[in-house]
């Protein structure tokens, strides 16, 4: 019970960072214009985007909270942007565009163990449609191969570093 209402407490810290949310469907002419992710298709009625609200920025911000279920909101937030494969490589770039690798490698870093396996479950879609940097590459390495001596992330670390060619694929971590 105390777990939860702590997530809840994240979950409603995240959307105060989040003051001017707008629907993508509303009438307003500013939101006339074609959403980065999901272009036309972001117009279903109710449905939010966090790309046309501006909130992928504060939600990367979040990721470096202290609070591991600020960061683990943050990440369950952004993870809503990959839901649809036909616009992953656009979501994907969004969450580059604005920093997001930097957020999650702290994440992978310091957070908590459930935030570091949802942190490491988005890094791994980012790889896949996106390049990064070489500086951010080498950085992710570095945390990766220390997040092998932790049991639980073990072969899920692995999967993604033999993803970015840094392991083989007939390796003692599978």
């Amino acid at each position: 019970m105390e777990k939860e209402l702590k997530n809840s407490m994240a979950v409603l810290h995240v959307m105060n960072l989040l003051p001017n949310l707008s629907w993508c469907c509303s009438a307003s002419a500013e939101n006339e214009s074609l959403c980065a992710v999901h272009g036309d298709a972001c117009s279903p009625r109710d449905t939010f985007c966090l790309v046309k609200a501006d909130a992928v920025k504060p939600l990367v911000r979040a990721l470096s909270e202290t609070d591991a279920g600020l960061a683990e909101a943050a990440l369950t937030a952004l993870e809503t942007l990959l839901t649809d494969h036909s616009t992953q490589s656009h979501a994907t770039a969004a969450i580059v565009d604005n920093q997001g690798v930097v957020g999650i490698l702290q994440v992978l870093e310091k957070g908590s163990l459930s935030a570091k396996s949802k942190a490491l479950d988005l890094f791994q879609k980012i790889i896949e449609h996106t390049q990064i940097s070489e500086p951010l590459f080498q950085k992710s390495e570095r945390i990766l191969i220390q997040l092998l001596h932790e049991d639980v992330l073990k072969k899920k670390v692995a999967l993604v570093l033999r993803q970015m060619s840094i392991i083989p694929e007939q390796s003692s971590y599978f």
